[in-house]
């Protein structure tokens, strides 16, 4: 995982309990009885001293059901992502977007662009 990446898990974390969050990809099968949490890197820009890096953020929910709850879940992580995160200058959380899984589990996506005023290590 990245060190942006692993400031925005530990930036969330606390906002998403019982999820389990990874970075890349959901590993194995997903339990049904589980929610995910996904972030995935997309890019972005870099210069000298500031970096742009982007990500998305992908909320799984429990099978057949529970679309409101996922939504308050991602919901407190955007609101979250909008207060000072510790070695980022900037985060800005997109609106997020609604489908579904193959399995019928809700699932939200939500883009994420961040500033950080060095390089990562």
């Amino acid at each position: 995982m990245s060190v942006i990446a692993g400031r925005i898990a530990d930036a969330i974390r606390p906002v998403l309990p019982g999820v389990v969050l990874s970075f890349g990809r959901v590993a194995g099968a997903p339990d049904p009885m589980l929610r995910y949490a996904v972030i995935r890197p997309a890019g972005g820009s870099s210069g000298d001293r500031v970096r742009r890096p982007q990500f998305t953020l992908d909320l799984m929910g429990l099978k057949d059901g529970d679309a409101t709850q996922t939504a308050a879940l991602v919901e407190a992580a955007i609101q979250r992502m909008r207060e000072p995160v510790a070695g980022l200058v900037f985060l800005a959380p997109s609106e997020p977007s609604f489908t579904t899984t193959a399995e019928g589990r809700p699932l939200s996506s939500v883009a994420i662009a961040a500033i950080t005023e060095t390089a990562p290590v």
